[in-house]
């Protein structure tokens, strides 16, 4: 997990940004987001990588 804050008190900003690599129940991946103002909820989003496997016979 990276988590990064920017502060900057003369234009009132405090923000925060976190993004995160999480391993699903079904082998696959989710690289999960969230950011907003420090102190509040945050907004966040969600992206699902699914590894796609193949079969082969072996002869």
């Amino acid at each position: 997990m990276l988590t990064i804050h920017r502060l900057d008190t003369s234009q009132n900003r405090a923000r925060f940004y976190t993004v995160s690599l999480q391993a699903d129940l079904l082998d696959g991946w989710s690289v999960v987001r969230e950011w907003g103002r420090i102190g509040r909820p945050g907004r966040c989003s969600a992206t699902i990588w699914v590894r796609k496997c193949v079969n082969q016979d072996e002869n």
